[in-house]
């Protein structure tokens, strides 16, 4: 189910996988966990595969179909060796200008890369 509120130029969207998206026409994608989730959801459903990564995979594979031209993909990693493994995949998948931050506590843990 997909929640829109908008926000003067600003439309925010929440939605299971892109099912709420309109293909191609998004500025930016954002993916994160929200800690009621990873406390309370079963293991199961937030395995990310034997890596970690089977999730963002798609993630990053999926992006470009539904990014407007000069749109950016940002995620929530585990930070650290996960951080740099998304590094790749954005820049294998062909992101341009892709950069990582530290969350609060200085751990390099999102990752942002914008579409060429």
């Amino acid at each position: 189910m997909a929640t829109t509120r908008p926000t003067s130029n600003i439309e925010i969207i929440w939605s299971d996988w892109l099912d709420a998206m309109r293909r191609g026409d998004m500025d930016a994608l954002a993916s994160r966990l929200a800690p009621e989730v990873s406390h309370h959801d079963p293991r199961l459903a937030l395995d990310g595969g034997p890596d970690g990564l089977e999730v963002i995979r798609r993630l990053v594979d999926a992006a470009p179909r539904w990014l407007a031209a000069a749109g950016w993909l940002v995620l929530e990693t585990a930070g650290g060796e996960q951080a740099r493994d998304v590094v790749a995949l954005m820049v294998a998948r062909g992101f341009v200008r892709v950069e990582t931050r530290p969350d609060l506590a200085g751990i390099v843990r999102f990752v942002a890369g914008g579409m060429p």
